[in-house]
């Protein structure tokens, strides 16, 4: 039996509202980058975040805090920012660098009532949309619903998970903006910052080690021919010497002066560690 749903929306990393010549960056890239994404961008190597899958680094890849990410105003066309806005304490911080960095952009997480039904230990927020503005709801503490849980709803062969694998749509919210992002914090005397402790569990995988199809299914071909399709045609705007315009000190917005293994910040002189196609601004000394 064909379903469309699942179809449709395995297709929708495939399909980006950007033209040919624009800079797509792709933050919190993971295991699963968006094929047209120019640059990647991630905080962390491990796997033990993304269900074992460790980060891809198969294009330019800055590790970098997304709440203070190393790119000039407004450099950036368009911003995909997926499965990521749910796992900071602080939303409203990275949103406006998103808004800062970004001409416009595409915010994807769970929506509210997939976090009720099935919530995430390391997700600090609920979020929906309501009006075409984010409505964001923070967590005090990790929940988890062992006596939800033990249904296994999200059980593919379960009721509720037929339901969830084949209409993921109306679990999850889509967001595209340009200019701007309209939204609301409805508890922000909330502290969420008990979801930072996650990031300095020891990773468990190392960076590159995680192959695009590293078992056979159909969405899997798909995003290896897409990626390697863009890989051979868009090599002109992936390229360190494009990259090193973009990027700037992520604490004073400065240019940088980039040697061999480092760069540091002409403002500030704050070093970072620089390699051919890997930026990590995580180690600023």
């Amino acid at each position: 039996m064909i379903k469309l749903n699942r179809i449709k929306w395995a297709l929708r990393k495939l399909f980006l509202p950007v033209k040919r010549n624009e800079i797509v960056l792709d933050i919190g890239s993971g295991g699963y980058p968006y094929p047209r994404a120019d640059f990647l961008v991630d905080r962390i190597s491990g796997a033990e975040h993304r269900n074992n899958l460790s980060l891809i680094t198969d294009r330019i890849t800055i590790l970098s805090d997304a709440r203070k990410l190393p790119f000039k105003d407004k450099s950036i066309d368009f911003s995909i920012a997926s499965h990521v806005l749910e796992h900071i304490s602080n939303p409203e911080i990275f949103i406006k660098e998103l808004i800062r960095v970004s001409k416009r952009g595409y915010i994807e997480v769970p929506s509210a009532l997939f976090e009720r039904i099935f919530p995430y230990d390391i997700h600090c927020l609920e979020i929906d949309v309501i009006n075409d503005e984010l409505i964001i709801h923070k967590k005090s503490k990790p929940i988890i619903d062992d006596f939800m849980h033990s249904f296994h709803y999200l059980n593919g062969k379960g009721r509720l998970g037929k339901i969830m694998h084949e209409n993921p749509a109306s679990f999850h919210v889509r967001f595209f903006w340009k200019d701007n992002i309209k939204f609301k914090i409805i508890n922000e005397e909330v502290d969420s910052s008990w979801v930072e402790s996650i990031y300095f569990q020891e990773n468990i995988d190392s960076i590159g080690t995680n192959q695009l199809v590293n078992n056979f299914t159909w969405r899997n071909l798909g995003f290896y021919l897409a990626t390697n399709f863009y890989k051979l045609t868009r090599k002109k705007y992936r390229n360190d010497l494009l990259i090193k315009k973009l990027l700037c000190c992520p604490d004073c917005h400065n240019d940088l002066e980039f040697n061999t293994n480092n760069s540091f910040c002409i403002n500030c002189s704050k070093e970072y560690e620089t390699v051919k196609s890997f930026y990590n601004f995580e180690l600023g000394f």
